[in-house]
């Protein structure tokens, strides 16, 4: 069994894989595509059955001859920082091209994909979610998303004569990094998640400029994120109410432990909603976040294929979340049942006690390498 991974530089999560992999008898073999093509040379050779390869300086990869492929973060390639401008952005179009094709062609190679190239124009889309999340029967949040400032006036003025605050978010993390000026002065970083919004804040802002997504604030007896591992479903309570830092977003909590991560079971019209969801959007591996309000209704968020999600079994050990993901793999079946915990669990503690020094290895391979271009980081 033969598994290539497309990660990040110094990703905690492929590590953690590749070591539960190696394990199960795997070779894994690890792609960083930003490291083309300053550090790597990429080739198609056609006609024939060559296909893509990679040429490292200490070794050569060929794409195609792979079982499974793990698409766990597809960084783009990117070109030297020293071309002209203009050769730059020809440069890092064509790239961008090249990454696409060579994406779509492993999946028609027959490879086993988590997730499919095919399905990420609908599953890496808020608004598709919500549309197809709309249709299975789920409930959502009344949204708008909008770059008309009447529209969004009027929305959250129907929300306060329901007694209910407005949130915004944005599509994906942005993040913006400002500049220090002086010799002790440093940059710093400001986040834009999930924040409450009203009518002053839309007044004062361009909201014209881009869209963002702007719901209805529900109110949360707790929060629900769930595992989706084929039809393996692994759902946790998070008690983001407990804190005041974490009411309105989970992620913003400092201390995670305090959110509790303890086991819940998920109705089964959730569950089936869940895996119907799955089905639609072409997704055979995510994780989902829900919201059980003070009624006790189910309400579905979004889901995400490409987030962090082994910091869950780092705060419940008792949820086999890397074995799970680890056999789901070299299973390669979409409709992979876990079952029941085996003698021969592969545990995130293990691996962790096996490196205890990952950290500082992952923190050195991300210092050594190319880090990919985000574009939602700005630098004012």
């Amino acid at each position: 069994m033969r598994v290539l991974v497309f990660s990040e530089p110094g990703d905690f999560h492929t590590a953690a894989v590749k070591w539960a992999l190696e394990r199960l008898g795997a070779v894994v073999d690890v792609l960083v595509m930003s490291e083309i093509p300053q550090r790597h040379d990429l080739t198609l050779y056609l006609p024939g059955k060559s296909g893509w390869r990679v040429e490292r300086e200490r070794d050569s990869v060929e794409l195609d001859r792979y079982d499974v492929v793990w698409m766990r973060r597809f960084a783009k390639p990117v070109p030297r920082q020293d071309l002209h401008p203009s050769d730059h952005a020809v440069a890092l179009r064509d790239w961008r091209q090249i990454a696409i094709s060579l994406e779509q062609s492993l999946a028609r190679k027959g490879a086993f994909c988590v997730n499919h190239p095919r399905s990420a124009v609908l599953r890496g889309h808020k608004a598709t979610q919500l549309l197809a999340a709309q249709e299975i029967g789920f409930h959502i949040p009344a949204t708008l998303i909008s770059t008309s400032e009447q529209r969004i006036l009027a929305f959250i003025s129907a929300n306060l004569a329901r007694g209910r605050e407005t949130i915004a978010k944005p599509f994906a993390p942005v993040l913006w990094r400002t500049d220090g000026e002086g010799e002790e002065a440093r940059s710093r970083d400001f986040g834009f998640m999930t924040e409450l919004v009203d009518e002053v804040a839309v007044l004062e802002s361009d909201v014209s400029s881009s869209p963002v997504i702007y719901q209805e604030r529900v109110p949360k007896a707790y929060e629900v994120r769930v595992t989706i591992i084929g039809k393996s479903l692994f759902a946790v309570k998070l008690d983001s109410q407990s804190d005041r830092s974490s009411m309105l977003d989970f992620r913003k909590v400092r201390n995670w432990e305090g959110l509790g991560h303890s086991s819940i079971e998920i109705p089964k019209r959730i569950r089936d909603k869940l895996i119907e969801l799955h089905s639609t959007l072409g997704v055979v591996f995510s994780t989902a976040d829900l919201i059980v309000d003070t009624e006790g209704r189910w309400v579905f968020l979004e889901i995400n294929e490409a987030g962090n999600w082994l910091w869950i079994e780092g705060l419940n050990s008792e949820i086999p979340l890397l074995d799970c993901f680890a056999r789901f793999l070299i299973s390669c079946n979409p409709e992979f049942d876990y079952g029941s915990v085996n003698a021969g669990r592969l545990k995130l503690a293990d691996f962790t006690a096996f490196g205890h020094h990952i950290r500082a290895r992952v923190d050195a391979e991300r210092d050594a390498m190319i880090e990919p271009m985000h574009p939602m980081v700005f630098t004012e």
